[in-house]
This record gives structure tokens, sequence and C-alpha cells, in this order.
């Protein structure tokens, strides 16, 4: 009888365990504009009103669907952002469905440098929480990948290390019901 209650509270412990882990690597993907899609808006707010609807944490993606050749995305700072210019891009994609990685908290900012399309609308500010839901104190650049530019660079310290943390906990917890 000892024994079966000492299996279960194993299986306790573990199912708690995974759980842990499974809770800190959770992202969302959202795709940007939803069915309309990464294009020049009717209403001039609609890009920022969508956004206004979403909470984004670090470890989500931005998935920019678009077609080459007809759009683009444009990571810029704030000031371009709030004039529709390109004179300093950290980013720019071009070849189709762009997938956008927040690595880290803070404020991003897209635009499309195609003719007037930011004029009329066609650009978004995205604020990044980390995973606590604190709001950031400085921007700072994530990562990004399109169709033709680069591969997915994969996880980087920031997003990989609440998973390394939780993995070396539940080893321990495992390694020590069997000990």
């Amino acid at each position: 009888m000892a024994s079966m209650i000492s299996s279960n509270g194993r299986l306790l412990v573990l199912g708690c365990a995974l759980a842990m882990v499974v809770g800190s690597v959770s992202a969302t993907t959202h795709v940007v504009g939803d069915s309309y899609g990464w294009e020049v808006p009717l209403e001039a707010k609609f890009f920022q009103e969508w956004a206004n609807s979403r909470t984004f944490v670090v470890g989500d993606k931005l998935v920019f669907p678009y077609s080459a050749g007809s759009n683009n995305v444009v990571v810029v700072d704030k000031v371009e952002f709030d004039h529709c210019t390109q004179n300093n891009p950290s980013q720019i994609f071009y070849n189709g469905t762009t997938t956008y990685n927040l690595t880290a908290a803070g404020d991003y900012y897209f635009i499309t440098s195609f003719g007037k399309h930011c004029e009329y609308g066609q650009k978004l500010h995205v604020p990044v929480v980390d995973d606590q839901g604190e709001k950031p104190t400085r921007r700072l650049l994530a990562s990004a990948s399109s169709p033709s530019d680069a591969p997915d660079p994969g996880p980087t310290s920031s997003s990989a290390a609440p998973v390394g943390a939780a993995a070396v906990v539940v080893s321990g917890i495992i390694a020590s019901m069997w000990m």
C-alpha cells in the first residue's frame, strides 16, 4: 500500500512538472490583419485597432501575409514610423509572407515602403511585454524570416531561457523521485 501511494505521488509531481514546462513555452502566432492580411487598409487606423485588441508577449510571432512584388515589410524606429520614411530601416522583407519573431520586450514598428501605402495606414506598432506582463523600458530588435530571405534562426537565449530552466527543474524532480 505504501508503494502505491508513493507511485501516485510520483505521478502527481511528474504531472505538475510537465504542466510547468508546457505553460512556459506557449506562444501565440498573430496573423497581421487577420483575414484582411498585410494590405492597404480601408481605414487608416485599421492595423492599430487590430493590434490594440491583442496582447503581444515575448515568444509570440507575427505573420504578415502578402504576395511578393505587391508589398513588403519594413522594420523601422518610431520616428520613421511616424513619418512613413525608411532612411535607416533595421530590416526589409519583400519575398512574400513574412514571419517575425518577437524575441524581446519593447516597441516594434512596421511599415510598407510601397507607394503611399504607409500614409494610407499600412503601418503597425506592436508593444511587446515579457511573460510576466511587464511593459518594456526600451526597444530591442527581434529576428525575422521570409521564405526566401533566410531560415528561421530558431530560439534565442531570451526565448529559450524559460524552457531551459523548466527542463532542469523537471529533470531534477524526476531524478529525485527514483533515487
